[in-house]
């Protein structure tokens, strides 16, 4: 066998391996999954839990709080946007919130963590005192619009 007959028997094949190699599979494309919208819980431990946009309902009115990360809070309910400040207090039982409102005063209020995506929050009017239980609260969850 010559030198350029044994150089093309070791050729060939190798030039096979790389072209199959190279070949798209022949399963056809690979489909990239889809980004879903579904919300991926919080854990009530994260210190940006409250972090965003939430939404409930108070007596047939639509009640929007937004809460951020430097302790501003947005609150809109029947038509009326309110803003200030809010703290919570983990260490008691339920836990507290303070919200102090520029244009209504402080609401020493009590929250509870339902889940990652639901609190409840007691409903009281300014100046009145803290309660210690829940009575006439609402639920918000959290929403990602």
């Amino acid at each position: 066998m010559s030198v350029r007959n044994i150089a093309l028997v070791l050729f060939v094949p190798i030039l096979f391996l790389v072209s199959a190699c190279s070949l798209p599979s022949l399963s056809g494309p690979t489909a990239t999954p889809a980004p879903t919208n579904t919300p991926v819980p919080i854990s009530i431990d994260d210190p940006t839990f409250l972090a965003g946009l939430w939404r409930g309902d108070y007596d047939g009115a639509e009640v929007v709080m937004t809460f951020d990360l430097e302790g501003n809070i947005g609150i809109t309910a029947y038509s009326q946007l309110q803003s200030g400040t809010y703290t919570i207090n983990l260490s008691t039982k339920p836990y507290q919130m303070d919200i102090q409102l520029t244009d209504v005063g402080t609401i020493t209020t009590i929250i509870e963590f339902v889940d990652s995506n639901t609190i409840r929050i007691e409903n009281v009017y300014p100046f009145d005192p803290r309660p210690s239980e829940f009575f006439d609260f609402f639920l918000l969850t959290r929403s990602y619009q």
